[in-house]
């Protein structure tokens, strides 16, 4: 299982990080408004309503994708720039190179599931406790972006996001449980379920316009046998807050129904842009660095950057040189605290054009069917000829993750794993892989296993109970040891010319 190590990062594309700028962030009255206006589910029920007063967003999917090109590339361009000869040297070989002809590939997805609305299980004092922990979660990471990670982002090693997300927000894994049984009845043929919160604070802008479809992992053969991509892949994307503020909508989700979606390999993107963008020679130096980092994960941390910006790219050579098409519109849901968006996450989707006028926080289930893993033939018929190190990695490892259990006060990544396994730690043996949960992220809960599911759920309660003084600040702390503890790894790891390769 160890060559499906990156898949989250390509199939979640779905973290950004934004500094709160206001200072009632906590504010009780707007807790007790929440409380006020949400609802109790009945218990182990849920409630579809196929329409929910869908709006649509006014927007169209090409000034989405050029909004999110100016506002991300930044990263894209700085790499180009400072790679220049071995980017040119990978795109001779795409342009001569008989491997990559057979690259030139792509599958429609399957019919995309009906977007609904769900009424999620828990109690209204649950999902504003949920929202409050969620912003602070935002906020301290706020805190550790001020590290100099050179732009890397949205994935740079230290993010509280994804796998480590119920460490930093104990009521994350608590609606996990809660909601588990409703996801097993809604989604029958699931198979595991990540959680995450997202916020989008007041003033900023929300990630834009992208979709799961796993770019750069989707070699030729993968894509012909379906390796690597869940035929089915669905989120539970539920408001922890109202998305309609004064009478205007506050950075609903905006979902494009109607585009269909597909899976493509890095050249097959690169080849259809180049022979369908207007504006090729003034973004082929761009275009070149980003499907060169899809192609070489290990070197670099903007992944998700250049898969974004390929997507964008795309969307703006299919569509921006059309006119204004009513079926390339999004939808929005003006959601309740509690509700959620049981969407397919192949289809685009994003916030909105205007900036946030309050906080808009989520918590988020991404969940799949059972899928496969790369095969052999994959393996050593395409990815070896392309790049052999395709599956070293230097984004996760456990000295980034001692960094971030130091934000508690564990002594290092040991003191957290004994912890959390209890009299199961072995010493010397057991390690961050045994709970790949929250090791890579991709392994999501398996949402069937329950023993399992009890296992993690006994582990994070004891961590929640360890640090119950460190939930209950207004403001997560960050002290100047994790500061330097980061500062160090990023030195060590990024600012030598031979990057380091970790074998996981």
């Amino acid at each position: 299982m160890k060559y499906i190590l990156l898949i989250l990062i390509a199939l979640s594309l779905a973290n950004c990080f934004f500094k709160p700028n206001s200072t009632d962030q906590y504010d009780e009255q707007k807790l007790q408004n929440d409380q006020k206006f949400a609802f109790t589910p009945v218990h182990k029920s849920y409630n579809v309503e196929k329409t929910a007063n869908p709006i649509n967003s006014g927007i169209y999917i090409c000034d989405q994708a050029k909004r999110q090109n100016i506002l991300k590339s930044g990263n894209i361009k700085i790499f180009a720039e400072q790679n220049r000869e071995k980017i040119k040297n990978f795109a001779h070989r795409m342009n001569t190179e008989e491997i990559f002809k057979k690259q030139n590939v792509f599958k429609q997805m399957l019919d995309a599931k009906p977007t609904e609305v769900i009424n999620m299980n828990g109690s209204p004092e649950f999902f504003a406790r949920l929202k409050i922990q969620a912003q602070k979660k935002a906020d301290l990471q706020n805190k550790i972006n001020q590290v100099d990670f050179n732009a890397r982002a949205p994935l740079h090693p230290f993010h509280t996001d994804f796998f480590f997300s119920p460490l930093f927000t104990p009521d994350a894994f608590e609606f996990l449980i809660n909601n588990r049984q409703l996801v097993l009845e809604v989604f029958p043929d699931v198979n595991q379920c990540t959680i995450n919160t997202f916020t989008v604070a007041p003033n900023q802008y929300a990630y834009g316009v992208h979709n799961d479809v796993a770019i750069g992992f989707a070699f030729a053969n993968a894509i012909k046998n379906s390796e690597v991509l869940p035929n089915k892949y669905y989120g539970f994307h539920t408001a922890l807050g109202h998305e309609i503020i004064d009478g205007k909508l506050n950075q609903p989700f905006n979902i494009f129904e109607k585009i269909p979606s597909k899976s493509y390999t890095p050249y097959y993107a690169y080849d259809h842009i180049r022979r369908n963008a207007d504006n090729y020679e003034e973004i082929q130096d761009e275009l070149e660095a980003a499907v060169y980092i899809r192609y070489h994960p290990n070197e670099v941390d903007q992944f998700i950057s250049a898969g974004n910006y390929i997507q964008t790219k795309m969307i703006e050579s299919d569509y921006c040189r059309l006119s204004n098409q009513e079926d390339a519109h999004g939808t929005v849901w003006p959601l309740a605290p509690g509700q959620a968006l049981y969407f397919d996450t192949y289809k685009y989707h994003g916030g909105l054009l205007h900036k946030a006028d309050e906080y808009r926080t989520t918590v988020n289930m991404k969940c799949t069917d059972q899928y496969k893993p790369f095969s052999k033939e994959t393996i050593e018929q395409e990815i070896n000829l392309i790049n052999p190190n395709f599956f070293q990695s230097q984004v996760i490892n456990n000295k980034n993750a001692d960094c971030l259990f130091k934000i508690f006060g564990y002594e290092d990544t040991n003191d957290f794993l004994k912890l959390f396994f209890g009299d199961k730690y072995e010493e010397g043996k057991t390690s961050l892989k045994d709970i790949p949960e929250m090791h890579s992220g991709i392994f999501g809960y398996e949402m069937r296993n329950e023993e399992r599911i009890n296992f993690i759920y006994e582990g994070i309660k004891r961590h929640n109970e360890r640090n119950k003084a460190f939930f209950e600040q207004d403001e997560y702390q960050i002290s100047d040891e994790v500061l330097q503890c980061m500062e160090q790894y990023y030195e060590d790891a990024y600012q030598k010319e031979e990057h380091k390769h970790v074998e996981l």
